[in-house]
């Protein structure tokens, strides 16, 4: 009973978690294809609705610009006085003329404040109409003659132009402009007007023009405008009332209703009635005040709609809003169609697993449970236990492996009774032999703990060279160089600096010595070393999140910045752009003092994977922005490392990286070193300033080479008489440095150059052919270009007044004219 139950549970754990594994990749699944059936329908609708925005509003534009080119025409020819605004017969034919040429436009007229009027327009019917009303007719109702029939007016009606609502609004506005939608006073139909009025010199009017035109052609486009399978659009003005719909059973422009009634929030059309009243809720009627477009869900008669507002405005006064609606289910009809076909193939999967999965659980345990049984038996002392399995994989090895191992515990178990009466005796030598080795330790301990008493008080007082590395603080041997005065100043006037250099040349310890000096004047530091914080598999969210930890913690931002937090409620932004946030929002806001920032080994993130083109512009931006906002006056970027700014932008189509101050970093000067390099050597040499002239001679000031070489003086056991200088350091230098150097070049230095000469076979040929062309003629023009600037970047050139030359006396002894056709001819050769 027992082993049944062992059996069992052996079993769950078997089957559980595969089906857990199986369950969970389903429920991804459907998870996945549910959010994947969502974000289809956020494209579909967002790119359907602005097609169908940008054809209404198309269509809308060139369908309004014709009046507004005919009354800018026509205004041009009256206050040109090319057609006299009271010659009647002229200006009827002329606007007639204009008429045919515009079959959109309803009417084209002018009207004046003596009650003139004189006009064109267009029927019903499509035949095109004159007339006039003035002192001839009584001031009465235009009589309109068509072109193929005449229509006789049985009871005129006394027609006044200046109370006509197109008149009107023009002399109210006393500019180009729209009319409101009217009713038209023959055959009452709803009305918009261009207007344009005219004023003498001494600024009376003189008239008015208007072009009226009708809705029909644009109602007939909505309508035959195909929106999904039942989207609709309607187009209402600031006073909520639709002017135009694609619900072809309502027409504004041919039903003379009161404006209340023709209001979308009035409209027979439930659905528009309901997106109407939806609107005025939610803008609070002020239709006016959507100035940008807006998208709305909102669900109606047990169905989700989408809803997309967009404004039309123009210059001359129109204010719309243009509503498109859409069902959801237009889209979602086939997306639910695969969301079905995908779970039933996942449900299908999933009982197809279950029975795999007992299957081959059945078969995996029945074979344990044997070996667990005869197991048991072993442990209560059967040593004959065997087990019978016939099988070839690895559970019929291992039944057979059970049973060598019981025939091996048989035979080891009589022998292991021999070898414990002998352990006890073994076990008391060892511990004898243990205690004696405790007790040495323990002699020894007291001895070390006497001699760290002795040398704890022990002041060293001797001079010490660094080789290599970063500076302490206080080091004597630290040289300030015009560097240091070039960016301090540079500093101070809170300019973007860079130090941009080969290896070696001290430009850490320019960085550590500079931060001090900022400090104790009240300046808040902080030092990114790139090479921590990027590796060769660091991607571009890590760099810029590893950029912002490490800024708020060296700038003791945490733990009152809850970087975890913020990042979180960031998601929504992009890396670099949570880089801004934190510096605008949380560093200077923070921080209120000046604040200096150091990049250092800045060309780590050239050889990532990802383009940084977006991280110097970043930092370009950084200081871009003191123009518009002063806290950024505060903050300074120091870069440091092997590069050139050419380097930094790669992409030709950017802005290169053409802000802040380079400070070139030159090589030691005589009157800098006596003033701390010079001290070390006192006690060594007579005289220690020739001496050291004689180190900058073979080093050209080169700060690493000259520190190794000043202590090898300073190690050196002999005294170096005066006169003697010279043979001494160069015989030293041929001993220590120059001769077999690549097994004494320690901390690398020469092999640093060796590398950045030879490590590609192509570049290495270009490097070493312009290094060739520069020792054959002493110097070569620094032209700026890949070859030039891998050079300067090695570190085995030096510029001078726009021209490259050697840097020092040793690199030209060991990469000398043949060491270059040695290396050049290995490369060439494949060797």
């Amino acid at each position: 009973m027992k082993i049944r139950e062992k059996y069992k549970t052996l079993k769950l754990v078997i089957l559980i978690p595969w089906l857990l594994q199986i369950i969970v990749f389903i429920i991804l699944i459907a998870y996945l294809s549910f959010k994947s059936a969502q974000l289809a329908v956020n494209n579909i609708s967002e790119q359907l609705f602005s097609e169908i925005i940008f054809r209404v509003e198309e269509k809308f534009q060139t369908y309004i610009s014709s009046a507004i080119t005919i009354n800018k025409i026509n205004a041009k020819v009256i206050e040109n006085q090319k057609i006299a605004f009271n010659d009647k017969d002229k200006l009827i034919e002329y606007f007639f003329n204009q008429l045919i040429l515009f079959p959109d436009i309803t009417a084209i007229y002018w009207g004046n404040g003596l009650g003139e009027f004189y006009g064109v327009g267009r029927g019903r019917d499509g035949y095109l109409m004159k007339g006039f009303s003035n002192e001839e007719n009584n001031y009465t109702e235009p009589f309109f003659r068509y072109a193929k029939k005449k229509y006789s007016i049985k009871q005129p009606r006394l027609y006044n132009v200046t109370k006509r609502e197109w008149y009107k609004v023009a002399i109210e506005k006393q500019k180009q402009t729209w009319s409101k939608i009217y009713t038209s006073f023959g055959n009452k139909t709803k009305c918009l007007t261009n207007v344009y009025p005219i004023y003498e010199p001494n600024g009376k009017i003189k008239g008015v023009l208007g072009v009226d035109i009708h809705f029909n052609h644009f109602n007939q486009f909505l309508q035959n405008l195909k929106i999904a399978n039942t989207g609709q659009v309607f187009v209402i003005n600031e006073s909520g009332i639709a002017i135009f719909t694609s619900d072809n059973k309502y027409s504004y422009y041919y039903k003379n209703m009161p404006d209340e009634v023709s209001k979308i929030a009035n409209s027979n059309n439930t659905l528009n009635k309901a997106v109407g009243q939806l609107i005025i809720e939610k803008f609070e009627g002020k239709f006016d005040k959507i100035d940008k477009s807006q998208q709305i869900n909102f669900n109606f008669a047990e169905e989700k709609y989408l809803i997309k507002i967009a404004p039309f405005k123009d210059e001359y006064g129109l204010d719309w809003l243009i509503v498109v609606t859409v069902p959801e289910s237009d889209f979602m009809g086939q997306i639910h169609a695969n969301t079905r076909n995908t779970i039933a193939l996942c449900i299908t999967a999933l009982i197809v697993a279950i029975i795999i999965g007992i299957l081959t659980t059945r078969w995996i345990t029945r074979p344990i449970l044997k070996v667990n049984s005869a197991a048991k038996s072993l442990a209560s002392g059967n040593w004959g236990q065997k087990i019978r399995l016939d099988r070839k994989d690895e559970l019929g090895q291992l039944a057979k492996s059970f049973n060598t191992m019981a025939s091996q515990l048989q035979e080891s178990f009589t022998a292991l009774e021999q070898t414990n009466r002998t352990l006890e005796q073994k076990v008391k030598e060892r511990t004898k032999k243990l205690s004696e080795t405790v007790e040495l330790l323990k002699a020894t301990q007291e001895k070390l703990v006497f001699e760290n008493e002795l040398l704890k008080d022990a002041q060293v007082e001797e001079y010490q060279y660094q080789i290599g590395g970063t500076l302490p603080i206080d080091s004597p041997t630290y040289v300030v160089r015009k560097a240091d005065r070039q960016l301090y100043k540079a500093l101070k006037q809170r300019q973007f600096c860079y130090i941009f250099n080969a290896r070696q040349m001290g430009k850490s310890s320019l960085r550590a010595k500079m931060m001090h000096k900022l400090v104790e004047e009240g300046y808040v530091c902080a030092a990114l070393d790139l090479t921590e914080i990027v590796s060769d598999n660091t991607t571009e969210s890590q760099l810029y999140h590893s950029i912002i930890f490490s800024l708020a913690k060296k700038l003791s931002l945490l733990p009152e910045f809850d970087y975890r937090s913020w990042k979180k409620n960031l998601d929504y932004l992009s890396p670099l752009e949570k880089l801004g946030e934190f510096i605008e929002e949380i560093l200077l806001k923070q921080v209120q003092q000046s604040i200096v920032i150091f990049i250092d080994e800045i060309d780590t993130v050239l050889d990532l994977k990802f383009s940084v083109d977006c991280f110097f512009g970043f930092l370009r931006s950084l200081y871009n922005k003191r123009a518009d906002n002063d806290s950024y006056r505060r903050l300074t970027i120091v870069l440091i490392g092997r590069t050139a700014p050419s380097y930094l932008i790669q992409n030709p189509e950017s802005t290169p990286f053409n802000i802040g101050c380079g400070i070139p970093l030159e090589g030691f000067k005589l009157d800098e070193v006596e003033r701390s390099l010079i001290n070390g050597l006192r006690e060594n040499c007579h005289d220690p300033h020739r001496t050291i002239e004689e180190v900058l001679d073979w080093t050209g000031g080169q700060p690493f080479l000259t520190q190794k070489i000043c202590s090898l003086i300073r190690d050196f056991s002999l005294i170096i008489n005066e006169g003697e200088e010279r043979e001494f350091i160069t015989q030293l230098i041929r001993e220590k440095i120059i001769e077999d150097w690549e097994n004494k070049d320690q901390p690398e230095h020469l092999k640093t150059i060796k590398n950045k000469l030879t490590k590609n076979k192509h570049d290495s040929l270009l490097l070493l052919s312009k290094y060739q062309e520069m020792l054959s003629i002493g110097e070569i023009k620094d032209e700026q270009t890949w070859e030039c600037l891998e050079l300067f970047l090695s570190g085995i050139v030096r510029k001078e007044a726009g021209k490259l030359k050697l840097y020092n006396r040793i690199y030209g002894t060991v990469f000398s004219r043949a060491w270059v056709e040695g290396e050049i001819g290995n490369l060439s050769t494949g060797k």
